[in-house]
Formats: C-alpha cells, structure tokens, sequence
C-alpha cells in the first residue's frame, strides 16, 4: 500500500458516502426522507462515549505515525467504534491541530479515506473532522454529501465553516439539499453574514418548514434574508408571503424560552408589512390564522420586550386586532365555526378566542357530534387555544359534565389486564381528561375512577396522582371501597404502595 493509497473500507458494510450517494440517485437533491435513515450500520448502540482527553492524547499518537498499514488503520477504526465522535468534535478538533509536525496534506488524505469510506458515524465524523482541520475547497462536494445525513450534519457543517473560501455559501448549499437537524446545524452559522440576493430570497421562502425546528433559526432567516425588507414592495407573491408566515411564526412562537423576534431589529417594520399584504388579500380562514400566530405573541406579556418602543407595540397590536375583528373578518370565523369540516373549525376557534369571542359552547357543540375531537376536548379543558389561557373552575365543571356524558366510561373500565383486540379510540380522551385533573382537585371523580380501573398502566397512575391532591373531605363516600378494590387488582407494586396511602387517607377518621 503505498502513501497515497489507504486501501478499502475497514469491515463488510456499506460505506456511508455509497448510501448517500445511492439515495441521491433515487431521491435527487432536495431533503432525503428521515434525514438519510435508515444508515448501514443501523442505529448507534448507546455504549458510545463522548472522547476523553486521553482518547484525544491516543488519537493524536496514532495520526503521528506514517505510513498508516491496515493494521494501523484498523486500530483506529476500532477505537472510534466506541466513541461518540461528534459529541467531542471540538476537543478532537483542537488536539488534531495542535499536531504541528504532521503535515496537512497527510491529515487531509485521512480525512477524506474515512469519510470516503467509514461505514460507521465515528469514522466518517472523523474525516469530517479532519477535513475542517486540513481540508480545503476541493473537499467541498464530499462534506456536502455527507451533510445530507442527519447523523453527521453537525461534523459536516463544522468542516464547511472551517475549510472553505467562501464557506456561507456552502452552508447554504448544505440547507437547500437537507432538513430536520441538518438544515438547523447549516444555518445557525450564518449569524451577521452577507448572502446574495437570490440566497437571502430562498431564506424567506423555503428555509422555514413549518415544523418546530424552525425556532432554532428563524432569527437568523430573518436577518440574513432581511424578512422587513422582503415584505417591503407595494405587492409580494404568495410564495414570498407563505414563507414570511412560517418565519414569523417561528419567530413568535411562546413555547420557546426566547422568542426570535425579541432579537430581530426590524420586527415592528415585518410585522407592519406583514399585516399590510395579508390585508390586501381577499379575507380567508387561512389569513386569519396566520395573523392571529403573530396577534398572540403581541398581546403577551412578553412582546414589551421586544425591539420597539411602547407605542409602536401598540400600534401594531391595534392593527392585527383590527383586521382579525373586521365585519369580514368575524362572518369567516362564524362561518367556519358552523362548518363541517374539522380544519376550517378548527381555525375558526383559534381565532376567535384569540380576540376575546366565546369559544365554549361552539366546543361543546362539536363535541356532541364529533366526541373523538382532540383538539375541541384539548381547549375546552383548557379555556380555550389561546396562548395563557387558565381554565376557570367553571370551564373545568363544564368540560368535566360533558365528558361524562360523552365517553363510555363503564366501557372503559377494562381491568388492568390489556382487552383483546383493537385498542378503544376514546383512550385518548380519556387520556387528556385525566391527565388535567391533577391541577383541580375534588374534580372529575367519574373520570378518575374510570382511569383507575383502565388497563392503560399510565392512566392509573394519573389518576392516583390526581387524587394524592384531594385532601381527606373531598374523596366521595364510595372512594374507600373503590380504592381497595383497585388495590387488590394492581400488578405493579410501586402503584400498589400508592394505592395504599390513599386507602389510609380516605378511610373514616379513628
């Protein structure tokens, strides 16, 4: 074997560079489906550990000696069978670089054997890292395709910021062609970087998916792709406006801990011309909820702290809420509030308690003819969708009623051992009921003890973790005998002991 020939894969299996190539073939070059999975060598066995220093000190050793003979090699592609490689990506990093006296185009021959040829995720995370090292912008298409695998997008994306000339480029490269994680790791480098004009034009347009990943980058989409300036002109395509949607969407979303647009400089002028474009369009359910995803965030506690002053915050929540309680406006809502069909429903009531119309008894009634109705079983129990809503005692007695009236609780009362057959679709439901009690004790007794004679392990859990909330005088007169025959049925003794201090709390005072 000479210098510059390292030989053939380590091992039987298929490459990882040959499977995303395969796929390629298939899928051409957009995202592959499940991020390129299944891989060859399966999933990771959870033993990996992330590389110590004395990994990093052994790794270091090994890549000192020249030339590497199969034997040599095959040491190490058995050492990185046991680690987590990208979990230590930048340690091994800095210890290859610190690797004065060998020389780059030795590390960047390596590198590029195992990324060629690794036919597990060490090894090609290795040649990545290698790459990033040593590598240069003739690696650009092997790091490219390989950043297609979710699995080692984040070695991929390093490789690219630290090997290449023009390296925002290439990550941008590597967002067109992947998603989930890979698009994420791609993106996020892009921080304050200046793209081209038809680069920051695909960012608005198709960088955010919809899924919730997007909250990960969208700030970055939006100050990269300058999303204000996008929605600028007197008019915008549908394209243009979908996308601008979903990024600020992203950027709004409260389930996360720091909402983007808390950080983007030029939101009140995005969301003013965002407001302004959906406005100019004939009125539709669809328009409605995207107005309302950015109306819920302004109307939260936490839009003061964004980059606008309190007037101009005020003026563009007056502005959403305008448009969402225009005469047009709410004949959509009422409309779909009447409607058969389960989205425009749906959407109707998303909108509506978001500006303050009732929401209750529309639930109630669509509930009566669709009691499998997750997402009308999910608002009423909780006040309603929109974003803070506490449910008041009396939604809570509302819900409750109604859902004893509508699931077949007695059907429901299984046993713990598992029913022959196809599992009972109002399970689910079941499920969501219980699973809110504990918040509301003295509530909901008919629904717990249903759940406690469900076979469903979980809701019987959920069902003891409600009533470990009632005090003494809350549990009903039949709740003793009730405990202790559920007790007795139990198989899981953890539950059982749970069981048991209920008994003793609910039995007549000595």
């Amino acid at each position: 074997m000479s210098r510059g020939d390292l030989g053939g894969p380590i091992g039987d299996g298929q490459p990882y560079y040959e499977h995303v190539r395969r796929l390629r073939r298939i899928h051409g070059s957009g995202p592959l489906p499940q991020g390129g999975r299944p891989l060859p060598d399966g999933e990771e066995p959870p033993s990996r550990r992330t590389p110590e220093r004395a990994d990093v000190a052994r790794l270091a050793r090994l890549l000192s000696r020249w030339p590497l003979d199969r034997g040599l090699l095959a040491t190490l592609d058995g050492m990185l069978r046991e680690l987590d490689v990208s979990g230590g990506r930048e340690e091994l990093a800095a210890g290859i670089r610190a690797l004065e006296h060998v020389p780059a185009e030795r590390l960047r021959l390596l590198g590029r054997w195992l990324a060629r040829t690794g036919t597990h995720a060490g090894a090609v995370d290795l040649g990545l890292i290698l790459l990033g090292v040593a590598g240069g912008d003739d690696d650009r298409d092997l790091i490219l395709a390989l950043g297609s695998l979710e699995r080692c997008c984040c070695c991929a994306a390093d490789a690219l910021v630290a090997s290449q000339s023009r390296p925002h480029e290439a990550l941008l490269e590597m967002a067109r062609r992947s998603g989930g994680w890979a698009r994420v790791d791609a993106l996020r480098p892009l921080r304050g970087a200046r793209v081209e004009p038809r680069d920051a034009d695909w960012l608005i347009r198709d960088a955010c998916d919809g899924g919730f990943l997007d909250v990960y980058f969208a700030d970055v989409v939006a100050e990269t792709g300058d999303l204000a300036g996008a929605l600028g002109p007197e008019a915008v395509d549908d394209g243009l406006l979908d996308g601008a949607g979903r990024v600020l969407r992203a950027l709004c979303e409260l389930a996360w801990p720091s909402p983007g647009i808390l950080d983007y400089r030029d939101a009140e002028t995005a969301v003013r011309h965002y407001a302004r474009h959906i406005a100019a369009r004939p009125p539709t359910m669809d328009g409605l909820c995207r107005l309302v995803e950015v109306y819920a965030f302004l109307r939260s506690g936490r839009a003061g702290q964004g980059p606008w002053s309190a007037e101009g915050l005020a003026r563009v929540r007056d502005l959403y809420r305008e448009l969402l309680t225009s005469p047009e406006a709410q004949a959509i809502v009422a409309a779909g509030m009447a409607s058969a069909d389960p989205d425009e429903f749906n959407g109707a009531v998303w909108v509506a308690d978001h500006v303050g119309l009732p929401v209750r008894d529309p639930l109630l009634r669509r509930l009566e003819s669709d009691p499998l109705n997750r997402h009308a079983w999910c608002w009423l129990l909780d006040g309603g969708p929109a974003a803070g809503a506490a449910a008041t005692a009396e939604d809570v007695g509302v819900a409750l009623a109604a859902a004893e009236r509508l699931l077949p609780l007695r059907r429901l009362m299984t046993g713990p051992s598992p029913p022959a057959g196809d599992a009972d679709p109002y399970e689910d439901i079941l499920d969501l009921v219980v699973s809110r009690l504990r918040a509301h004790p003295g509530h909901g007794w008919a629904i717990i003890r249903t759940a406690l004679r469900n076979h469903v392990h979980a809701h019987r859990v959920m069902a003891v973790r409600a009533l470990e909330r009632w005090s003494p005088e809350l549990f009903p007169e039949e709740a003793l005998d009730v405990l202790e025959s559920v007790h007795a049925a139990e198989p899981h003794a953890e539950l059982r002991d749970d069981l048991a201090a209920l008994i003793t709390r609910a039995g007549p005072a000595t």
